[in-house]
């Protein structure tokens, strides 16, 4: 079934790419609806959220991506800049849940214990909202030079992702303290995965607080702003 659900993201993609729209909405949709009832099914087979396993996680990363692009572009008169480039990243996603090695079943007290749940949930939404600034921010190169406030629009609509992105990942932090201070009686250990995400909220901070922000067409600005996304994937899948 997700080869069937590629398979139509990339006819969605070519689509999108010919300004076919009315037939790319169609298509997205069924798309979207057989993705949400894949999800469905492995939740009520495995008997928890699909946040745990990398495979899972990276399928529903693209559900959340290609929800969002879906919704935001139907909700704006003028084409949401960047929707060509958040299906593009929601096909690699798919493409990686299906060459990812499939973990085999597992259920433990952490899948239902709330606030691991929660740290999960939000790192998954904080990831898929850097992804979906990654693909505004991408969007701001295909825009012609004299299409100076297209592309001002779009990276602040990236800014706004980001802002979305460091708030859900807060979040994920917050609850994860609480997670490790009820599990190990502690809040924090110098492990590299403590580090790592302690340098995810500098980095998301750092692009938040440039001088002259998503007004300025800035191509530094533009390049760390689309960094954030595959920055934040390799920090949640990479493994040291």
């Amino acid at each position: 079934m997700l080869i069937v659900i590629v398979a139509l993201y990339i006819i969605v993609f070519l689509l999108t790419w010919l300004k076919k729209s009315s037939y790319s909405w169609m298509l997205l949709l069924t798309a979207l609806l057989m993705q949400g009832w894949n999800l469905v099914n492995f939740t009520l087979q495995t008997h928890h959220l699909p946040v745990f396993t990398p495979a899972a996680s990276l399928m529903l990363v693209a559900f959340i991506l290609g929800l969002t692009t879906f919704f935001i572009s139907m909700r704006t008169v003028t084409p949401l800049p960047g929707r060509r480039w958040a299906i593009l990243l929601t096909i690699i996603l798919l493409a990686a849940a299906l060459l990812w090695p499939q973990a085999p079943p597992c259920f433990d007290y952490n899948h239902i214990y709330p606030y691991a749940v929660a740290f999960h949930v939000f790192r998954r939404l904080a990831l898929a909202a850097a992804l979906f600034a990654t693909a505004l921010f991408l969007s701001t190169f295909s825009l012609n030079v004299h299409k100076v406030k297209e592309a001002a629009i779009a990276r602040h609509q990236g800014r706004t992702a980001l802002l979305a992105a460091t708030v859900f990942y807060l979040l994920s932090e917050d609850t994860g303290i609480i997670w490790c201070l009820n599990g190990w009686a502690d809040v924090w250990r110098w492990t590299p995965g403590f580090i790592i995400s302690s340098m995810v909220i500098m980095f998301l901070m750092l692009i938040l607080h440039l001088p002259g922000g998503s007004l300025k067409n800035n191509s530094w600005y533009t390049i760390l702003g689309l960094s954030c996304g595959p920055l934040m994937f390799i920090a949640q899948f990479y493994k040291p």
